[in-house]
């Protein structure tokens, strides 16, 4: 009798914003260090009627992170019980071999392109009271 064992392999993860700060152990998209992609602290500007945090364009751009990287700072977060470049704690999903935890997860598309980039284009091309703006 054949059986069989199969092996599972996690290899990328889709998640909303919230759910990634969580699932990471890491600032949320608007707090200091909240990137997964970089170590780009950012700054807090007002828009609308609120605030937001933005993560500028600088030459030279800010150190990308690595699995090794968010892997280091979350281990000194823990040592040290304060946030370490974003990061508060050591995530489960570093204990998953042959996952990376930078490229393994990817933007929100939802969020971060439709609900985002899209919209924001949209209404500066669509609205009726910035058309005759640059």
């Amino acid at each position: 009798m054949n059986r069989c064992h199969p092996r599972l392999m996690l290899s990328l993860g889709s998640n909303d914003l919230q759910a990634k700060a969580y699932l990471l152990s890491l600032s949320h998209h608007n707090g200091i260090n909240g990137c997964i992609t970089c170590e780009e602290e950012g700054f807090t500007t007002k828009q609308g009627k609120g605030h937001t945090r933005c993560y500028p364009f600088k030459d030279p751009p800010a150190p990308m992170r690595t699995s090794e990287s968010v892997l280091e700072n979350s281990l000194s977060a823990l040592q040290s019980g304060q946030r370490v470049k974003g990061f508060h704690d050591v995530t489960p999903l570093a204990k998953l071999p042959w996952f990376d935890l930078v490229l393994g997860i990817v933007p929100d598309y939802m969020h971060g392109v439709l609900l985002g980039v899209t919209k924001q284009f949209l209404n500066l091309w669509l609205s009726s009271t910035k058309f005759k703006k640059p």
